[in-house]
């Protein structure tokens, strides 16, 4: 812009310039002939100038206005996620974003998925909700019941629904609460279960397609004096794998009676499950003294619990699929390969999966900026930002259009369209009642004289308490 100005300035200062000797000439001595010639070379010199100023201050014109245009008024977003370990992965997302829209900064705040919750509901109550955040798409319900959440829906159903259709429609319905869509699904999130292939090749033990057949060879792996656990799991937080078991087991019983599917109890509005989690605890409680897994994992990380599967202490263990790279990475160190399955039913039950979930993200209602803040959701979204991070990470993506290369991928996808998922969403503000029942079935298992009567009296306390509290 200041060579521009500078060749604007030249322009004129010629045109003045050419006009004067143009004069002197008129005053000079000469033919009458040569002094109207020169008159007329002057103006011509001078009118091409004016016509180069002229050109020059409409291109200034047009460039600042395109510029103002780009820019827009200057916006800072705050954008929260919970997954250190691909900060990289974000920080070149934000640069892109930036890049392609100057007038918007966004600011990013990192936290870990263990406080996620808490931290939301804590920043909320303080008025400090950054304009984007990391969610679980089922929580929608509560949150959209205290007025945390923007309604993405009008977005949504721009241009034909076009940003809507390029997302696999499960994922959006699970952050869709009364035909409103709250949280914008990022990547599908399942727990699966890992197992060591060559140790089930190496013994002739088949991968089993039911529960039946799963306890079958979990009686099997133990009476063959290999020394090794049927199934790993740990319980640090919050009872953690050992929670999602019981919980698993308790959502079949619940199947069996129909109660499952209602839509009272998918908003948290039934609270009659002691008997589903009496028949729960006590098969998780029996499968722990059929040495299928150790009371011992109770204690136990992840971390912990990943590094003893590497380590050949057991056949199966339970694995998020968005831990697929780190597992792959681990076990090709360790010398075997992987395979994954979904978590059995019982023969007969149709196959749904327990826990099945959209790690997503949602503006806050309280945002200045929802225009800026939704189209930086569109940008996360998008094809582009999704494939990168697909390929990168191993996620399964919640974009439809993204095209996975790796094997295992494709497994978890094709697990994930074949299943059902019966997951609450409460539309009632729930507060820690997740962690509140994980926990009672935490203390459950660790305390050797609870039965599993107690567990289901206590899991249907908890529940009744909160929908009286809140729900009603």
């Amino acid at each position: 812009m200041k060579n521009k100005k500078i060749a604007l300035l030249l322009a004129s200062v010629l045109a003045i310039s050419t006009m004067l000797t143009g004069c002197g000439g008129g005053s000079d001595s000469g033919s009458s002939s040569g002094t109207a010639q020169e008159e007329s070379e002057g103006k011509e010199e001078a009118s091409a100038a004016e016509d180069t100023a002229t050109e020059a201050a409409d291109t200034e014109k047009e460039e600042a206005s395109a510029a103002e245009e780009a820019s827009g008024e200057a916006v800072t977003l705050t954008f929260m996620h919970d997954w250190p370990e691909y900060t990289a992965e974000f920080e070149e997302m934000v640069a892109e974003f930036e890049a392609e829209n100057p007038n918007i900064t966004v600011e990013t705040q990192i936290i870990t998925w263990d406080v996620m919750n808490q931290t939301l509901l804590t920043n909320f109550a303080n008025d400090e909700l950054p304009d984007v955040c990391c969610c679980w798409s089922n929580d929608m319900g509560q949150f959209s019941s205290m007025g945390m959440v923007l309604d993405v829906t009008s977005y949504m159903d721009e241009n034909g629904g076009e940003w809507r259709d390029s997302l696999l429609k499960p994922a959006v319905d699970l952050g869709t609460v009364g035909g409103k869509v709250y949280a914008v699904p990022y990547r599908t999130t399942q727990t699966v279960m890992a197992y060591n292939t060559e140790m089930m090749e190496e013994n002739g033990w088949e991968v089993p397609e039911t529960l039946e057949e799963f306890t079958a060879l979990c009686d099997e792996i133990v009476a063959s004096g290999k020394g090794v656990l049927p199934l790993l799991a740990c319980g640090n937080p919050d009872g953690f794998q050992f929670s999602a078991l019981c919980n698993t087991l308790g959502e079949q019983e619940l199947f069996k009676t129909g109660v499952l599917k209602t839509p009272e109890y998918l908003t948290g509005h039934v609270t009659e499950v002691a008997d589903a989690w009496e028949v729960a605890g006590n098969t998780l409680k029996d499968w722990i003294a059929k040495g299928y897994l150790s009371q011992d994992g109770l204690a136990m990380t992840r971390e912990e619990v990943v590094a003893q599967f590497f380590t050949g202490k057991g056949v199966f263990t339970f694995l998020n699929n968005n831990e697929l790279s780190e597992i792959e990475a681990g076990c090709a160190e360790a010398g075997f390969t992987p395979g994954f399955m979904a978590f059995p039913v019982p023969e007969g039950m149709e196959f749904f999966l327990y826990n099945f979930g959209v790690d997503a993200f949602m503006a806050s209602a309280k945002t200045e900026h929802p225009d800026e803040a939704v189209k930086f959701l569109k940008f996360l979204t998008n094809t582009e930002q999704q494939q990168k991070f697909g390929v990168k990470t191993l996620s399964i993506m919640a974009n439809k259009n993204v095209q996975y290369e790796n094997a295992n991928q494709n497994t978890f996808s094709e697990i994930f369209s074949k299943a059902s998922s019966y997951r609450i969403n409460y539309d009632y503000p729930a507060g820690n009642l997740g962690t509140d029942l994980n926990v009672a079935i935490a203390d459950f298992v660790a305390n050797p004289d609870a039965t599993g009567a107690d567990l289901g009296a206590k899991l249907q306390k908890l529940r009744e308490d909160c929908l009286a509290e809140n729900g009603q």
